[in-house]
């Protein structure tokens, strides 16, 4: 198994960062291989990340 996480920062408010990442859910369940993804919130401010399984 491979686990991936990345980080990334956004100005976007979090409620059209939710928008956007259920927009492309479709997208990620065409990945081969990839059976799980999370969306985390960090505590600094305009900071995210994503796990990949």
């Amino acid at each position: 198994m491979i686990l991936q996480i990345i980080k990334l920062k956004s100005n976007l408010p979090e409620e059209e960062l939710l928008i956007k990442a259920k927009e492309r859910e479709s997208q990620f369940k065409d990945i081969p291989g990839l059976l799980q993804k999370y969306y985390v919130k960090t505590g600094q401010s305009g900071q995210y990340g994503g796990i990949y399984i």
